[in-house]
């Protein structure tokens, strides 16, 4: 259907109008914390993993070793985007816009399988060893970088505290991903739960379905089985 122009004036205002709609934000040293912590978590999760089983599949054609790949570049990311975003300037003010932006240009399933497929196969036959050694690196990035640092994201520039919910909520969605394909019971750090929860509740409050959200999380009605706000 087609439709008329927007009135950039008025595609400003209701821009503005959104950003002033976003009162969420995150403590950036919580944030560090929940960030180790959950990458911790992987490390613990991997080192659980039976050997046998890495290369069965675990969901849908993903095997064990490709959930891992692709958990593990929530950690493997972040020092590769900071040192190419130094000297560049922000360009989004929020940590919603990495996914919003993310799925509208680079959400295509057959590319982000092969970069998990690559990744779980760049770990090594030491999963573990190479989660820690991404888990260092990272570690050492944050040391190196304040909050305010430009980090080079496929959505955008975006500054390094805007950047970690994602990161967080990656490796806390696929860490059970991983645990449920395996039946593995390990608790993870609720830090970083917290910040994946709130981050999955911020991104349905935005979109045209957060009534469903609401209604599945007070028992006011089922999430059908794709269901997502994501």
């Amino acid at each position: 259907m087609l439709r008329p122009p927007v009135d950039p004036a008025l595609k400003e205002a209701q821009t503005d109008s959104m950003s002033n709609q976003r009162p969420l934000s995150y403590d950036p040293a919580a944030l560090r914390r929940a960030f180790a912590d959950a990458g911790s978590g992987l490390v613990d999760i991997v080192a659980a993993l039976p050997a046998e089983r890495l290369d069965e599949q675990a969901m849908g054609l993903w095997t064990l070793r490709d959930l891992v790949g692709h958990a593990s570049r929530a950690i493997g990311t972040v020092p590769i985007y900071l040192e190419g975003g130094v000297g560049l300037a922000v360009e989004t003010d929020h940590p919603y816009d990495y996914f919003n932006a993310y799925r509208s240009s680079h959400g295509d399933s057959v590319a982000i399988a092969e970069r998990a497929r690559q990744s779980g196969r760049d770990l090594g036959d030491d999963l573990v060893g190479g989660v820690k050694r991404l888990l260092d690196t990272a570690n050492a990035a944050l040391a190196m970088f304040g909050d305010e640092a430009p980090t080079n994201t496929p959505a955008g520039v975006m500054r390094l505290a805007d950047y970690l919910p994602a990161r967080i909520f990656e490796l806390v969605v696929h860490g059970e991903d991983i645990k449920v394909a395996c039946n593995l019971e390990l608790v993870p750090a609720l830090g970083a739960v917290t910040v994946a929860l709130t981050f999955a509740a911020g991104l349905a409050a935005e979109s045209p379905q957060f009534r469903t959200a609401l209604f599945g999380l007070t028992g006011r009605g089922g999430l059908a089985p794709n269901f997502t706000v994501i």
